[in-house]
């Protein structure tokens, strides 16, 4: 299962569970999940946010910077930022973004 706290990108709906099990089925509970179209129209701009893009949050740990600015120097593309650790999974897991760079909760 898959919490996304921030379903819309922000705190303006409930949260979301996505869950699935292999050759029994899946299903939504909470606020339905809207998605897309990719990339998120903030990130559109070709120049500006290069693909791949790479699903990260807003920490300025500088752990975090490096792993970000490292994932960049290996594979190119861009950081965009995904609020809630579920949606950063859920991105990588449905293709629309190459990886996700997350913290572990209190810090990198």
């Amino acid at each position: 299962a898959i919490g996304i706290p921030f379903p819309d990108g922000d705190l303006s709906t409930d949260s979301t569970i996505i869950y699935g099990l292999a050759d029994i089925g899946s299903g939504v509970l909470g606020e339905t999940l809207s998605r897309g179209p990719y990339p998120l129209e903030r990130n559109i701009d070709g120049v500006k946010y290069p693909r791949p893009h790479h699903a990260t949050g807003d920490s300025t740990d500088t752990v975090m910077g490096a792993c970000r600015n490292g994932t960049i120097q290996r594979f190119g593309g861009s950081n965009v930022i995904y609020g809630g650790a579920g949606n950063k999974i859920l991105a990588a897991a449905l293709g629309e973004v190459a990886c996700s760079i997350q913290h572990k909760v209190g810090g990198a």
